[in-house]
């Protein structure tokens, strides 16, 4: 019964989770005294009572903590007014040697010393001055401006705003000047947890140090992109998360400490048993190294598992595993409701859960293969499914090499990071404190790298929909106990796996897509049978850019792998900055751009754009119409102007150019610039997009590729008075995310998609269409 008790506890929480509005209060009370009356009609069966009250209780957990994180967003009214802001340093991240990203708990929040309200919990602000260092515990006054969380919005792309609305944050924004420092840091855990790996951070090599602290703490902020992705490739990202290994780790020294006094010591058994005396501390120590770690999700799923399983050592009870795993899906849960929204959550507790499920409570004496080998191959039939589904491949060496890694991190590199950091705690001179885990680090990453190096990765279609059930279903069958009949039919159902076919485009039609990737521009192109790819988005820093979160994943999960052409309009940062990324990623057969001696790759030649270009795909007719002529060093006017015609849809692509280029395309091709769908020129400009253009073009549709909020003020109001004056529909990136628009021949039909509007969550950022 209590399996089912805490099932319908879980479904309740997820359940409100899936909705894309939350009910009103009102709806909530009447739903809630509905379901006491029924409970009351139907008392007798206690047992149906108690699965619908859990179920209740989920729902309410679930609405309460969306209610609460609802409330406390910063006001519209409030965004981009200059604040002050006074909070406490919860969180320090460095970016680099002037870039910082806090995490602030709000103790004050004013503007005009009028206070904010709702007033946020948590604000993420970042430092581009550089001229304060902040500790953890610090309390501190600024003069910030602020918006609302608002991340990117398209097929495939990360949730940012969802992530952010887990953590409680409800507004990011940017410090103008930090005033002052009103207490200095105190000897918190997040203070210890801050200290920790800055006192190793001049004693070893930058890429060692990023990832001993990913290891130790699950902190990958000085975690290289490069040693990232080894991990990532060799199926090994996982010892890269604080989880059940380590908190293992930690209880059994606790346990082992207490059997080590037992035998020095003989006076404290007559008050309490040994075995019940070593639980105890053995959960002391898993639940010190928990809050070290940041109590992450796998961290949280690992310390309830193994508070369980000790409060049965106290209790005298022995608890069946699935018990263990229910209970500790269901703490996760109450603890974080939209826990669940992430892949971490769903690859810990499969991999758990499995792991579980075929190998606890076997009868007889494990062989060695059974114990080290075999949960291995388990552990990556089980994930590949979910793996496949984020666009993930996997290699059949990751077995072996998680073989070897998993004791050596936990039997060597664990216990020298715990020495290391004993010694550090004694004041012993850090480079001696330093040495044994930094050489113990080092072994474990050159083993890494040269399993690697013996890995071909490869980008792979993300899998979804009834395919991605189909292999699941199909693993499941696989993970059968042996000696079930039909396990090999568990191999037809993975045949989805290899098989995968493409988003497909008929012979003729055209899918275009504007992707939402903030202040820059990507669009996609495809055609029955060819890509094209025009910009790339902007990079962000040298480990992210638009193109590896957004770009790279809408690619994956349409299965197109492979680009014709990838046209970079011209060399500003917002257009090519993932063209580098792009060309490692996908083989892509040309590259043209505007503006070619900027751009500069190791495999491709780029070729200049020019005026006249033309070829066909699949029957739509692909033209240049200007292009590649610098105009005093203006990266702007030399922006390759694309046209893409189909029979029944038309597209005019424009870059960066302004009113002058514009005049010069009205004059030399009139009406021949007419088009269906029109990419605003330099993303909404108020000095792009003239009337004489526009009235030319005659676009149905106009599409804005803009940031939000951004800090040019992109789209212009008086650009889009003159769309309003043509009578055009106008969307907006910022706003609607990603904009796809599909051209059937076959039903001689043009249908639009807005991300935000068909993709919506309860705290996604709200939208009236």
């Amino acid at each position: 019964m209590l399996h089912k008790v805490l099932l319908a506890f879980i479904a309740g929480c997820i359940g409100i989770g899936c909705l894309p509005v939350l009910p009103s209060l009102l709806s909530i009370g009447i739903f809630t005294v509905a379901v006491c009356i029924l409970c009351a009609c139907v008392r007798r069966r206690i047992m149906l009572c108690l699965i619908i009250l859990a179920g209740l209780l989920g729902l309410l957990r679930g609405y309460s903590f969306g209610y609460g994180g609802l409330a406390q967003q910063l006001p519209k009214s409030a965004e981009q007014q200059v604040l002050q802001l006074e909070g406490e340093v919860v969180e320090v991240r460095q970016r680099n040697h002037r870039v910082q990203k806090l995490l602030i708990k709000v103790h004050a929040l004013t503007a005009l010393k009028q206070p904010i309200n709702p007033t946020p919990e948590y604000i993420l602000l970042s430092d581009y001055q550089g001229k304060a260092s902040y500790q953890p515990t610090e309390v501190w006054r600024w003069r910030v401006k602020l918006k609302r969380p608002h991340g990117f919005a398209s097929p495939g792309s990360w949730d940012y705003e969802g992530y952010l609305f887990q953590k409680r944050v409800g507004a990011v924004g940017y410090i103008r000047q930090a005033q002052q420092q009103l207490t200095p840091a105190g000897h918190k855990v997040s203070w210890f947890r801050w200290f920790w790996p800055q006192s190793w951070r001049d004693h070893m090599p930058p890429e060692v140090h990023g990832m001993l602290t990913a290891l130790l703490l699950g902190d990958k902020q000085y975690l290289q992109g490069s040693t990232w992705e080894v991990f990532r490739s060799t199926g090994t990202a996982h010892l890269l998360v604080v989880s059940g290994l380590h908190i293992g780790l930690m209880a059994t020294l606790g346990w082992l400490f207490v059997h080590c006094i037992g035998r020095l010591v003989s006076w404290p058994w007559q008050f309490i048993s040994r075995p019940r005396c070593a639980a105890i501390v053995a959960l002391a120590f898993a639940c010190s190294y928990a809050l070290l770690a940041g109590f992450s999700l796998p961290t949280q799923r690992a310390l309830i598992m193994v508070a369980i399983a000790l409060s049965g050592v106290l209790l005298g009870v022995r608890f069946r595993p699935v018990t263990l795993w229910l209970s500790a899906l269901a703490g996760v849960i109450a603890w974080d409701p939209l826990a669940w929204i992430s892949s971490g959550f769903w690859f810990s507790f499969i991999a758990t859960g499995i792991l579980l499920w075929r190998f606890a409570n076997r009868p007889g004496k494990p062989s060695w293969s059974f114990r080290y080998i075999w949960p291995q191959c388990v552990v990556m039939v089980a994930v590949l499914p979910i793996l496949y589904s984020q666009g993930q491949s996997v290699s059949w060496l990751s077995p072996v090499i998680n073989m070897l890694a998993i004791p050596y991190l936990g039997l060597i590199l664990l216990p020298m990071a715990l020495l290391s950091g004993l010694l550090t705690f004694l004041s012993l001179p850090p480079d001696w404190a330093a040495m044994p885990v930094s050489i113990a680090t080092q072994g474990l990453l050159l083993g890494i790298h040269w399993s690697a190096s013996l890995i071909t990765p490869k980008l792979t279609i993300q899998l979804h929909g009834l395919p991605l059930v189909m292999a699941c279903l199909g693993a499941l069958w696989i993970l059968l106990p042996s000696g079930f009949p039909g396990r090999w039919l568990g191999w037809c159902w993975w045949l989805p796996l290899f098989w995968t076919q493409p988003a497909g485009v008929a012979h003729g039609g055209l899918h275009l897509a504007v992707l939402d990737v903030g202040q820059g521009l990507a669009v996609v192109i495809k055609t029955e049978h060819h890509l094209l790819v025009y910009d790339t988005g902007k990079a962000f820093s040298p480990s992210f850019s638009a193109a590896k979160a957004v770009l790279i994943p809408y690619l994956q999960q349409k299965g197109w792998l492979a680009v014709d052409t990838l046209l970079i309009s011209h060399g500003d940062l917002d257009h090519s900055g993932g063209m580098q990324e792009i060309i490692e990623q996908f083989p892509v057969s040309r590259v043209l751009s505007g503006t070619p001696a900027q751009l500069q790759t190791d495999t491709l030649d780029v070729e200049k754009c020019k005026p006249g270009q033309h070829w066909q795909w699949d029957n739509i007719r692909f033209q240049i119409l200007a292009g590649g002529n610098m105009h005093r060093h203006d990266n702007n006017a030399a922006s390759c102007v694309l046209k893409v015609s189909a029979e029944g849809l038309s597209v005019l692509l424009p870059g960066d150019i302004g009113q002058t280029e514009e005049h010069r395309l009205v004059a030399q091709y009139g009406n021949q610039l007419k088009a269906n769908v029109l990419i605003a020129a330099h993303h909404g400009s108020k000095y792009s997009s003239s009337m004489l253009f526009l009235k030319h073009v005659q676009p149905t549709f106009v599409v804005f590729s803009a940031g939000y909020l951004n800090p040019f003020k992109h789209p212009a109001p008086a650009v889009l008075k003159r769309i309003n004056v043509l009578a055009s529909k106008e969307f907006q990136t910022s706003r609607d995310g990603t904009v796809e628009i599909n051209y059937d021949p076959g039903l001689e039909l043009i249908s639009t998609s807005l991300y935000r509007r068909d993709v919506r969550h309860y705290w996604s950022e709200k939208v009236n269409w």
